[in-house]
């Protein structure tokens, strides 16, 4: 049995709501604005840490197009950011720690 206590879990479980309920409301906020920019990101991927981060990238080289990547920790957006650098051929990445940046970086429609 693994040894970890519920607020192990607790905490990364209110995080991923916090930064889901970010995205829910810049969402709906942008179709509310009367300009809308839009982004040149294909896919964005919520969360950078071990398998956010991978997925990140993995999106990205199979795609062959922009993915965005989006955390709270500064962190593990700047770690991402580095780990695509680090990688073999173009990979494009854009990561961010704003949910709003995020969701404006997004082409439409979104995929999250």
């Amino acid at each position: 049995m693994p040894d970890f206590s519920m607020r192990d879990v607790a905490l990364p479980v209110a995080a991923a709501a916090t930064i889901a309920a970010g995205v829910a409301a810049a969402l709906a906020a942008s179709k509310d604005r009367r300009v809308q920019s839009a982004g040149d990101c294909q896919v964005g991927v919520v969360g950078l840490g071990v398998m956010g981060s991978q997925l990140l990238l993995n999106l990205a080289e199979k795609l062959e197009a922009t993915v965005a990547g989006v955390d709270m920790d500064v962190a593990k957006v700047s770690a991402a950011a580095e780990s695509a650098k680090a990688q073999p051929g173009q990979l494009s990445v854009r990561t961010f720690s704003k949910v709003r940046e995020f969701v404006d970086a997004l082409q439409r429609p979104r995929v999250v």
